[in-house]
């Protein structure tokens, strides 16, 4: 009887799903019978495994809840990015409703990075030793950003020696993990506590304020067809349809797959969205302190204390300026009005080159 291997993957532009798909490919040629599953998929089927690089799995091609088969499987893998230096909020998720382990399960984390892991591993580990399974193998691959908000592409010969580079890597730590199931070697990319705790610290800033304020700096430029790509591969479904155009909702994961991935480079980010955002913020609370008495703070009964609050009023006039700006550039109208400044324009958009959403 064949041996089980099932490997979690979540992608926004294809990083992770490359190395997933390595890994499924090693672990085949060794004898396994290996499950491939898109944790953002919502229940459409597992794609076959296949060496072939253009014969990638969709993005899309997975299952979102528990397999069937996971209680039978020898080997569990886990492969991620990183977002905010932590797990994206999908993979958070889903490790946390992970079934406990039965039978001690063998387990292994891939994190598909840019720069710094965080506290991925850290993450990954809690949950699911937290459950019972038996993390043995642990590794960071260091591959291209698709953060084009703030970085620029390197070019198309170094993204390939990255690749490759990885790909060796990843085929030796396989290797490892197939000889030695039992092998003891998780690498935590911050081992002091201090770093780890002031990284924790960013990454639940960004969880619970970061992404959704930054999901709001999204906007189309006039390439803008009304084709639906980002609403029908948002892996969180925040994109949503509205006049013929795309609105970002409250939770995005930051995966920028929309920007990266649009057919016709439509997506941008927005300088108006940053400017608003921190006139909101900053300029919100000040201008209500100046022009509502204090008296009329006494008829506010129990929203006094948060209005009183200066914390609370700048989160509260950072949500109000974000959501009037998404009106303001999801409308046909106001957005030919509005300056076209984009902090994305003319960059390279990124994707894996094989990645099919």
């Amino acid at each position: 009887m064949d041996k089980k291997a099932i490997i979690y993957y979540f992608t926004g532009t294809g990083n992770a799903l490359r190395m997933a798909h390595l890994a499924a490919a090693e672990l085949e040629q060794a004898g396994f019978k290996v499950l491939l599953a898109d944790i953002a998929a919502n229940g459409r089927k597992v794609g076959a495994i296949s060496r072939h690089p253009d014969d990638l799995p969709s993005g899309n091609r997975g299952q979102s809840s528990i397999s069937p088969e996971h209680a039978e499987a020898e080997l569990i893998g886990i492969v991620s990015p990183v977002y905010g230096f932590g797990l994206p909020q999908l993979m958070a998720k889903f490790l946390r409703k992970l079934p406990p382990s039965k039978s001690n399960q063998k387990c292994f984390v891939f994190i598909s990075s840019a720069g710094n892991e965080g506290i991925c591993v850290m993450q990954a580990a809690f949950h699911l030793k937290r459950k019972g399974y038996d993390l043995t193998f642990a590794r960071t691959f260091k591959l291209v950003s698709n953060w084009i908000m703030f970085e620029t592409l390197p070019d198309s010969e170094t993204r390939k020696n990255i690749f490759d580079e990885n790909e060796k890597l990843l085929q030796g730590y396989m290797k490892d993990i197939i000889d030695d199931p039992s092998i003891k070697s998780v690498k935590y990319y911050h081992s002091n506590p201090a770093m780890a705790a002031l990284l924790g610290i960013v990454y639940y800033g960004f969880v619970f304020f970061g992404r959704h304020f930054l999901g709001k700096l999204f906007a189309t430029n006039n390439k803008c067809n009304s084709c639906q790509y980002c609403h029908k591969h948002c892996p969180s479904k925040t994109v949503k349809w509205v006049e013929k155009r795309p609105y970002w909702g409250w939770n995005c994961q930051q995966c920028f797959r929309c920007i990266n991935l649009c057919p016709n480079g439509a997506i941008e980010t927005s300088t108006v969205a940053v400017i608003v955002f921190f006139i909101s913020i900053f300029g919100g609370p000040f201008l209500f302190k100046k022009l509502v008495p204090d008296a009329l703070l006494d008829y506010a009964g129990a929203l006094k204390p948060v209005l009183e609050n200066l914390f609370a009023m700048h989160l509260v006039f950072g949500i109000i300026g974000m959501w009037l700006v998404q009106i303001l550039l999801s409308n046909r109208v106001t957005s030919g009005i509005l300056p076209q400044w984009f902090t994305t324009r003319n960059k390279e958009r990124y994707r894996e080159p094989h990645f099919r959403p």
